[in-house]
C-alpha cells in the first residue's frame, strides 16, 4: 500500500521550449513532419494542464463522510483515464462552470478544430483532397471528410486562402500553437484555486 509519493517530473513542463525548438528546426520550411508533431504536442500540453489542474484539486479535497470520499475516488479514477471529451465534463463536475464558458466562443472553436484534426492526425487518416466542378464549370480542390470542415475554418479565420491546400503548413500550425498558449493561459487562470494556483504560476513562466 503506498502512503506517500512524490512527483518526480511533471514532463509537459519541458513541452514548450521543445515547441519552440522544433520551429527553430523548421525554419522558412513547411516542413509536415515538425508541424505534424507541434499539433500533437499542443494538444498534450492542453489535456496536461486540465490533468493538473483536475487533479490538485481533487487530491487536497478533504471529504468529510465516506459517501463523498468514495464519490472522490470515483472522480479521480476518471480522470485517470479521460480523454479531451472526458475532461470537459469532469471540469463542469469539479468547478461547477463549463469549459467552454471559460473563454470566448471563437478560442474554443480553435481549440475544438485542433482536436478534431488531432483526431485525425492521430489515427493515421488520410489527409485527401478531391476536385470537383463549380457552377462556372471550373475546377476546384476541397478537402474531403472532417477536413473540410477544418479548412474553411482556417480560410474564415484567414490562415489559408480558399484555393490553398496543406493543412499541415507553418502558418496553420503556429495559429494552432499560439490558440493553445492563449487557451492554458486563460483557463488555468479561470480555474485557479488554492489548491491548484500553482499550475498557472508556472505557466506563467513557462509561455512566451
Amino acid at each position: 500500500m503506498i502512503t506517500s509519493k512524490i512527483v518526480e517530473s511533471l514532463p509537459y513542463m519541458n513541452l514548450p521550449d521543445f515547441v519552440v525548438r522544433l520551429k527553430t528546426i523548421r525554419g522558412e520550411h513547411q516542413d509536415s513532419s515538425i508541424n505534424y508533431t507541434i499539433i500533437l504536442l499542443s494538444t498534450t500540453i492542453i489535456e496536461s494542464v486540465l490533468f493538473d489542474i483536475l487533479n490538485l484539486t481533487l487530491e487536497n479535497s478533504h471529504p468529510n463522510t465516506q459517501l463523498f470520499e468514495r464519490l472522490l475516488i470515483n472522480q479521480l479514477e476518471k480522470l485517470d483515464k479521460a480523454s479531451w471529451n472526458d475532461s470537459i465534463q469532469l471540469v463542469e463536475i469539479v468547478y461547477g462552470k463549463k469549459l467552454n464558458t471559460c473563454i470566448d466562443s471563437d478560442l474554443w472553436k480553435t481549440i475544438s478544430n485542433l482536436f478534431t484534426l488531432r483526431n485525425l492526425l492521430i489515427h493515421g487518416k488520410p489527409i485527401t483532397v478531391g476536385n470537383r466542378m463549380n457552377d462556372q464549370h471550373q475546377i476546384e480542390s476541397e478537402y474531403l471528410g472532417k477536413l473540410n470542415q477544418i479548412h474553411s475554418f482556417l480560410i474564415e479565420k484567414g490562415v489559408m486562402n480558399k484555393d490553398e491546400t496543406g493543412i499541415l503548413r507553418n502558418s496553420v500550425t503556429d495559429f494552432f500553437w499560439e490558440s493553445t498558449k492563449r487557451f492554458i493561459l486563460i483557463v488555468s487562470e479561470e480555474l485557479r484555486d488554492d489548491d491548484n494556483a500553482v499550475v498557472s504560476s508556472w505557466l506563467q513562466t513557462l509561455i512566451v
